[in-house]
């Protein structure tokens, strides 16, 4: 492991999240233990979606029709899938392989407890990584799919 000193604060608060998660807790497994904070990113998503294309995603957000990024059209995907490789790509090897790690035992549910919360128990249940877009506060998930390859 690369000396802390070393690390960047986006690497030191990944593996903050890995360290300190309470494996135990009853809600573990349902709740998403990475976001994507993207608000502090407006002009730049602004820059690149259309109002009409920003309107529509508050809009299907709204109904409940706009649950994984893989949902968006295309220069909402683009942006949340750029913006979730930028941060994979920062990563030191060793954070990167532990995250990977932890990412596939939580996906996984292993070490799951009797009388812990199951994804099977919930609909539309995280991957793991969810994504704050910066209209709106708009909060939605990473799929399995949307993460193939990192």
């Amino acid at each position: 492991m690369a000396a802390s000193y070393l690390l960047t604060p986006m690497e030191k608060a990944i593996l903050s999240v890995i360290n300190e998660a309470d494996t135990t807790a009853r809600d573990f497994f349902i709740t998403t233990p990475f976001v994507i904070d993207c608000r502090d990113d407006a002009e730049n998503f602004k820059a690149r979606l259309t109002e009409f294309q920003r309107d529509f995603i508050v809009y299907r957000h709204g109904r409940g029709q706009l649950e994984v990024v893989g949902n968006l059209a295309r220069p909402g995907y683009r942006y949340a899938m750029e913006k979730a490789k930028e941060r994979y790509r920062a990563l030191d090897k060793e954070t990167a392989t532990r995250l990977r790690a932890f990412l596939d035992d939580w996906r996984l549910e292993n070490g799951r407890k009797p009388g812990q919360s199951s994804k099977v128990d919930v609909p539309n249940p995280s991957w793991g990584v969810d994504i704050i877009l910066p209209i709106s506060g708009i909060r939605i998930g990473y799929s399995a799919s949307d993460l193939r390859g990192f």
